[in-house]
């Protein structure tokens, strides 16, 4: 996606106070046009956001996608309807 910009900013933190790796994000628009990610959260680990992106969809259906902030990695998710 054109103008990626990866968060740099944590609303949680770890036990001893280091920024969680895993950024929670939504997609607004279609991601291939120039769409727009939201940042959600953050989580300690992938299984973690995961299982949050889990929970947010049944009220909250969007495309999301969870950021490494450590390799840079993106994951695209699309749950499914509840």
């Amino acid at each position: 996606m054109n103008g990626f910009k990866p968060p740099t900013w944590s609303t949680k933190r770890s036990a001893r106070g280091a920024r969680l790796p895993f950024c929670i994000l939504t997609v607004v628009g279609d991601v291939l046009d120039d769409g727009e990610l939201h940042f959600v959260e953050t989580a300690q680990t992938f299984e973690a956001a995961r299982r949050r992106i889990d929970a947010l969809a049944k009220v909250w259906p969007h495309q999301y996608v969870i950021y490494n902030r450590e390799t840079g990695e993106r994951v695209f998710i699309t749950p499914k309807p509840a």
